[in-house]
């Protein structure tokens, strides 16, 4: 398995202005993170300083881009990894299995 710069789309429950203002629980901005290694909520002072973020998905989500394997069935584009609010414990298995085979690195 060859890795790659993969861009990771991670989108949270709702929009952020109204998951604030509405009161949606802290999960509800939940994502997963690569350096971290968990689910966590994006908070600007971490982010800014971390080599793997990219964007803000303009309040719905937060763009990182570390090395992957590629996503040859991906929906969005294979470079890019589109991941759901509600996916993001699955792709902290993914990367977890992946990290256990020697293939990534952890953080």
């Amino acid at each position: 398995m060859k890795l790659e710069k993969i861009w990771h789309l991670n989108n949270i429950g709702h929009e952020i202005n109204e998951s604030l203002r509405f009161g949606y629980p802290v999960s509800d901005r939940e994502i997963y993170c690569k350096k971290l290694h968990k689910i966590t909520e994006p908070l600007k002072r971490d982010c800014d300083n971390c080599p793997y973020f990219a964007g803000w998905m303009m309040g719905h989500g937060h763009v990182c881009v570390w090395d992957d394997i590629r996503d040859e069935a991906s929906e969005v584009e294979p470079k890019m990894r589109l991941i759901q609010h509600e996916d993001a414990r699955k792709e902290m298995r993914r990367v977890s299995k992946l990290i256990e085979k020697g293939i990534l690195k952890k953080g």
